[in-house]
């Protein structure tokens, strides 16, 4: 059931007047924002323990937007001659611009007047994007502190910001709001305890949450969370998880062929691993496909996160003994096909007949319906992360399989490729749960659309 929270009613009842004034003003607004000076003393304070968490981050993960210098002095392609309300998307990944997407093609169908900017935190992504849509407005997402918030200020100059998922960045929700933008979560995720909150981080997550005009968050337990520590002056609804929504994108017909003759030119049964994260989880993933190669003929499509640990995996697949073949070659059958491109995922889960989702072995996991999309049984870590709400869905309804050791995602993976009774339940209990949850696009559509009307 979706709910708004009855404390908002007096936020949906009185309009939100944007200020116009020269950017001069509301730059010196921002700066002398007492906050938002106090905030930025504390994060000066904290700085040797920021850059190792950031060091710790870029190492382990090979994260490159942690020290990309980019994202102090804002890459921007932001358009001058805009006539309409500025509405800018702040996403972090490829995963995230697939939502943003869709959610800017529904606005300007309904407010074609609109222009707008997708924010993107991933460098590669923001690189990819450029090439692949150049009459699309670009910028990157600051990193969230003074000098590069305001300097973001005054390129994209929004009316409206709306982060993806996530909401704690201070600086650039707080800074925003003095810009005169409204500023509205989408498909955002709870992930503190924060009615156990008290004292300085009670007054930390009032003054966040106050920052927003609205937040559309994916469930009722979000709203059960943030319920204690959210101002009344900021409308609070449930809108549902937009990721369930959106379903494979189409894929050119050439491509498409290319990855099917790749996968199936020899019709062996394949399986997939898609967007692990680390060289750990990786290893973890060979480790299943080893122990059910003992039973059964079968080949792995090993797709990672970040596709520099492309020459790592191709050493550790030929250690195992394993054969490897490379999309971006489009080399001949192998035992493990590794996908190193971007955009193919998604369609790739089609030829697979289960699905290992990266992300949740060390990390905060990664998004379930690509491969449910398909009906096939997708399996992952013991890490609930950021899609808890979404793997508890799944293995109520019999389609999601968590696990703990290579035996158990080999042993789901064998029963796959052997038993075609249990594939077709899990297709149709896949179909059946996707049905019942889908709808929440159209309503942040709809929330989103509320916010424009007096601009």
């Amino acid at each position: 059931m979706i709910r708004e929270d009855v404390r908002t009613q007096k936020a949906i009842t009185t309009p939100v007047v944007v200020e116009k004034r020269s950017k001069t003003a509301r730059t010196f607004s921002v700066l002398l924002d007492p906050r938002l000076i106090l905030w930025n003393l504390s994060l000066v304070a904290m700085g040797p323990g920021l850059v190792l968490m950031k060091l710790r981050r870029y190492r382990k993960k090979n994260a490159p937007q942690e020290f990309d210098s980019r994202r102090w002095f804002v890459d921007a392609r932001v358009a001058t001659d805009r006539k309409g309300p500025h509405v800018v998307f702040v996403a972090a990944s490829y995963g995230e611009v697939l939502l943003v997407e869709r959610l800017s093609k529904a606005l300007l169908a309904s407010a074609p007047g609109l222009s707008i900017t997708w924010a993107i935190r991933d460098p590669e992504t923001l690189d990819e994007i450029k090439v692949k849509k150049p009459n699309q407005s670009v910028a990157i997402q600051p990193f969230d502190s003074f000098y590069p918030v305001v300097k973001w200020l005054n390129k994209v100059d929004p009316d409206v910001v709306i982060l993806m998922e996530r909401y704690n960045f201070p600086n650039l929700a707080a800074a925003s709001k003095i810009w005169g933008a409204k500023i509205v979560l989408v498909n955002g995720r709870a992930k503190g305890a924060y009615q156990r909150a008290g004292g300085v981080v009670r007054s930390y997550y009032r003054w966040v949450f106050g920052s927003y005009t609205t937040l559309l968050f994916q469930g009722e337990e979000d709203l059960a969370k943030v319920r204690a520590v959210c101002p009344t002056t900021t409308r609070v609804v449930q809108a549902g998880n937009i990721k369930l929504d959106v379903v494979a994108s189409q894929i050119d017909p050439a491509k498409a062929s290319a990855i099917r003759d790749w996968l199936m030119a020899d019709g062996s049964a394949v399986v997939a691993a898609g967007s692990t994260d680390e060289i750990e989880e990786d290893r973890f993933v060979l480790d299943a496909f080893e122990k059910a190669r003992e039973v059964r003929h079968f080949r792995l499509l090993l797709a990672p996160r970040n596709l520099d640990r492309i020459p790592q995996l191709l050493d550790e697949a030929h250690r195992r003994g394993f054969t490897t073949s490379l999309r971006s070659k489009d080399e001949k059958p192998a035992d493990v096909h590794l996908l190193d491109t971007m955009g193919e995922l998604a369609f790739a889960y089609s030829f697979a007949k289960a699905a290992y989702v990266g992300g949740s072995l060390l990390g905060m996991g990664h998004n379930l319906v690509e491969p449910l999309e398909w009906g096939i049984p997708v399996c992952y870590g013991l890490r609930r992360g950021h899609f808890e709400t979404l793997q508890r869905l799944c293995e109520k309804s019999s389609v999601g399989f968590r696990l703990s050791t290579q035996d158990q995602l080999a042993e789901i993976w064998l029963r796959a490729i052997s038993d075609p009774g249990f594939c077709a339940q899990v297709k149709n209990r896949a179909q059946l749960m996707l049905n019942k949850e889908r709808g929440a696009l159209g309503r942040t559509v709809g929330h989103l659309l509320e916010e424009l009307q007096d601009l």
